[in-house]
């Protein structure tokens, strides 16, 4: 996510942090690779860990997160289980299997991909045989700059984790997931996205249709 007066220089298709990390475009439309389907977990339940030490310096890191996926569990089926931290000397962009990692980057910590005017990053991992997401992860930027760019800790966090669970880019302007993100609750879009990726998670065959 960027701030308002920096576009996305990466295409909305992959994020530049490591090999395999892709998440794809949810607007009334998915890119076509693969299937124009989005990539489905392999299963709705998903542990969340965040990273040691956060909520030293981004104390409402946790609390935001978790009700961010509080909405995305009423919006769609996925299920949230939030797990022991994981260490700051582990890499945020390599979740283990089912695993979503959250992390806030502290003043002055430098991160690959978070350049200047990046407010987050996130993605997630595709299963190289399979093209189901296996793993994902949403890395912010330091609260200072989240508010310089006269955003909000909430807008920044909804859209990566979206990011997270395998929402890419939207064009629409408005919606969470559009690439300068929006202070608004999830859009019709957004929502849509999610509930897909939900049904296609469950195993069972998706009824969700766009208009």
């Amino acid at each position: 996510m960027t701030g308002p007066e920096t576009p996305a220089t990466a295409p909305p298709s992959t994020w530049p942090i490591g090999w395999g990390t892709t998440s794809y475009g949810i607007d009334y439309a998915f890119l076509p690779f693969p299937r124009r389907v989005p990539a489905p977990w392999k299963a709705e339940a998903i542990t969340v860990r965040f990273r040691a030490g956060d909520q030293d310096h981004t104390p409402d890191l946790r609390e935001t997160a978790l009700f961010v996926l509080d909405e995305i569990r009423a919006i769609s089926t996925l299920r949230f289980t939030v797990a022991t931290d994981f260490g700051r000397d582990e890499p945020v962009a390599a979740p283990a299997p089912q695993e979503i990692r959250v992390a806030c980057a502290a003043p002055g910590e430098r991160v690959d991909g978070l350049g200047r005017g990046t407010l987050g990053i996130g993605g997630v991992q595709l299963a190289s045989r399979d093209g189901r997401a296996s793993g994902g992860f949403a890395m912010l930027a330091d609260p200072a700059r989240i508010a310089a760019a006269d955003s909000t800790m909430l807008a920044v966090v909804r859209h990566e984790i979206g990011h997270a669970v395998g929402l890419g880019h939207a064009k629409r302007r408005g919606l969470v997931m559009n690439s300068v993100g929006s202070d608004e609750p999830w859009g019709v879009g957004d929502r849509m996205g999610l509930a897909l990726i939900a049904e296609y998670s469950s195993g069972q065959e998706c009824t969700c249709r766009m208009e």
